[in-house]
């Protein structure tokens, strides 16, 4: 089923480093159609050049426009939700792949940082940086 038909997408990545120190991404989409929500895999690849900004950036939107069948016209229409899994080089506000894709490629983009991994840092922030009451 090709996604260029839906108005609306949710792109969800995860970028994961093995045990072996190599550089995975997985990302897939969920075509929402008729009140379904069909998943749909895009890509899994080896991140050869690393887990730069850049990089993820351009594997994700490549993964989009080759195996997704998008246009940049088309996917820059669509209300589009990225959901983002792993490294903070996704959400950094200033120059994360986040901002990237709302700067290129998405406007209407909504970005979700996993509720998971949000807790996680809290409670590593709390644990391990915490100052003790005088």
């Amino acid at each position: 089923m090709a996604i260029h038909v839906a108005k609306y997408l949710v792109v969800s990545c995860n970028e994961v480093i093995m045990i072996d120190n190599q550089s995975w991404i997985n990302i897939h989409t969920y075509l929402v159609k008729g009140f379904k929500c069909i998943p749909i895999l895009l890509n899994l690849e080896r991140l050869v050049s690393g887990g730069t900004i850049d990089n993820l950036t351009n594997v994700i939107l490549k993964s989009l426009m080759v195996n997704g069948g998008l246009t940049m016209e088309e996917f820059s229409n669509k209300l589009t939700s990225l959901v983002l899994m792993g490294v903070v080089v996704f959400t950094n506000v200033h120059s994360g792949v986040t901002t990237q894709f709302t700067k290129k490629a998405a406007p209407f983009m909504l970005t979700i940082h996993c509720v998971a991994h949000r807790t996680n840092l809290v409670i590593y922030a709390n644990i391990f940086h915490a100052t003790p009451n005088a």
